[in-house]
């Protein structure tokens, strides 16, 4: 996690598939889409940037094969920041 401005960024990279990015744009923050079959409900992307979005915050996405990256900015209470 790292200051940036007057939030805090919270970076998560994982090495799956990727997403394109009309993916991203019209499903990825939509309820109960999953590209899990029955092994998921579809809700995690969407309550996470609905929270995030709730304490004045934001969610974005960068995605290529083999990469996705997840960055939270979360606002900051550092009075340095403020």
């Amino acid at each position: 996690m790292r200051a940036e401005e007057k939030y805090a960024l919270v970076e998560v990279e994982d090495t799956g598939c990727g997403m394109d990015e009309t993916f991203i744009r019209e499903s990825l923050f939509r309820p109960f889409k999953t590209t899990k079959g029955s092994s998921g409900m579809g809700i995690g992307a969407y309550e996470t940037r609905e929270f995030v979005r709730s304490l004045g915050g934001d969610v974005d996405v960068v995605s290529r094969p083999g990469m996705e990256h997840f960055r939270l900015h979360l606002p900051s209470s550092d009075p340095r920041t403020q």
